[in-house]
C-alpha cells in the first residue's frame, strides 16, 4: 500500500507540471488565433471569458494524455536515475507491483476522459462555435476597419484593400477587391465606398460595392479584356471567416 501511494505521490507534481505548461501554450496560441478576430467588435469581456472557457474543454482533452506521458517520463525518470528502481528490485518487488498502481490510475484517466469527450467536450465545442458565429455577425465591418491600407485575405477567394473606413467601421472607402475564379482568371472590382453587412440566411458577410468599375478577362478568349462600371450597388459574397 505504502509502495503505491508512494509512487502514485511520484506522478502527481509532474503531472500537474505537464498539464499547466501544455494547457498554458495552448491558451497562447488560442489567444493569438482569435484576439484578431474579437477585437475591435465591441464584444462585452464577460462574451470573451465565456469563448475562452469553452475552449477549455478540447484543451482538457489534449493536455491530459500529454500530461500522463510527461508524468511517467519524469518520475520513472527520477526513480531510475536514483537507484529506486534496483533497489526495489533488490528487495525482491517485482516491476509488476511498481508499474500496477500507474496502470490503474491511467485507466481510470482513461474512463473520465472518454466520458468527457462523450458528454462534454461535443457540447462545448458546439456552444463555442455557435458564440464565435454570433461574434462574427456583430457589425463585421468593425472587424476591417483597423487593417485600412492592409491587403485582407481572410475571405475566401476574395482579398480587399481599402483606404479607409468610417467611424462606425460599417462603410469601407476607395477599395479594391480582388475576386479568383475557378477558371485562373481573377476579377477586379474598384469602388469608391463600400457597404459591409451580414446576411444571415447564407451565413456571409455581403461587401455592398458604390461608384466602381469591373475588371475581367474573359475565360473563353484571355485576349478580351473587359471593363464594366457602376454607380449602384454592386453585391460580393465574401464568407465569414472562422
Amino acid at each position: 500500500m505504502r509502495l503505491r501511494r508512494y509512487v502514485i505521490s511520484e506522478l502527481i507534481m509532474p503531472f500537474l507540471f505537464g498539464f499547466s505548461v501544455i494547457i498554458f501554450l495552448l491558451v497562447i496560441d488560442l489567444i493569438l488565433q482569435m484576439l484578431d478576430r474579437i477585437l475591435g467588435k465591441g464584444v462585452p469581456i464577460s462574451v470573451v471569458f465565456e469563448l475562452f472557457f469553452l475552449n477549455t474543454a478540447w484543451m482538457i482533452a489534449l493536455a491530459v494524455p500529454m500530461a500522463v506521458l510527461v508524468s511517467i517520463l519524469l518520475a520513472f525518470g527520477r526513480l531510475s536515475a536514483a537507484g529506486e528502481i534496483v533497489a526495489l528490485r533488490a528487495l525482491g518487488i517485482g516491476i509488476h507491483q511498481v508499474v500496477g498502481p500507474v496502470l490503474l490510475v491511467a485507466a481510470l484517466l482513461g474512463i473520465g476522459l472518454v466520458i468527457f469527450n462523450d458528454r462534454v467536450l461535443p457540447e462545448f465545442n458546439h456552444r463555442a462555435r455557435v458564440l464565435m458565429t454570433d461574434i462574427h455577425r456583430k457589425r463585421p465591418a468593425v472587424a476591417l476597419a483597423d487593417k485600412a491600407g492592409v491587403m485582407i485575405g481572410d475571405f475566401k477567394n476574395y482579398q480587399i484593400l481599402f483606404d479607409r473606413a468610417d467611424a462606425g467601421g460599417n462603410t469601407l472607402y476607395d477599395l479594391l477587391v480582388y475576386s479568383f475564379n475557378s477558371d485562373g482568371f481573377p476579377e477586379t472590382a474598384v469602388a469608391d465606398s463600400g457597404v459591409v453587412e451580414f446576411d444571415e440566411a447564407r451565413d456571409e458577410a455581403l461587401l455592398y460595392l458604390f461608384n466602381g468599375e469591373m475588371h475581367r478577362i474573359d475565360p473563353d478568349d484571355p485576349t478580351v479584356y473587359a471593363l464594366t462600371t457602376f454607380a449602384k450597388a454592386r453585391s460580393v459574397f465574401i464568407g465569414v471567416s472562422q
